[in-house]
């Protein structure tokens, strides 16, 4: 199965669960893909390395998650696009947004800790 974890306000929330769980994941043949948004219309090579970085600095190195997806504005349209065209079986997000844009692709866990409006 394919699964989906958003950085910012999941990852970083959680770093040692989450780390513990994408591992998991992995390790029973699943693919964990890091689905996550910038705050521009388009994504440079400098922001999936800084991505890349920060999953780093967090724990998150090689066997932790399957690929890195790093998106521009829309989140929520581009998140969802990216979920159908991976067939992503679960989301973990903490944006409401996000989550009812990919609520009828699959099911979607909201980390209300770090909910965002």
């Amino acid at each position: 199965m394919n699964f989906a974890c958003d950085i910012d306000g999941v990852l970083d929330a959680f770093p040692a669960e989450m780390l513990a769980l994408c591992s998991s994941l992995q390790a029973g043949a699943n693919h964990v893909y890091i689905i996550t948004g910038v705050e521009e219309d388009a994504v440079t090579k400098e922001d999936v390395a800084s991505k890349e970085a920060y999953l780093i600095g967090l724990g998150f190195g090689k066997g932790s998650y399957f690929k890195l997806i790093v998106l521009p504005k829309p989140h929520d349209v581009n998140k969802a696009k990216a979920i159908k065209d991976n067939d992503i079986a679960m989301l973990f997000d903490n944006s409401k947004e996000n989550l009812r844009a990919a609520k009828g692709l699959c099911p979607c866990w909201l980390l209300w800790q770090t909910k965002e409006d």
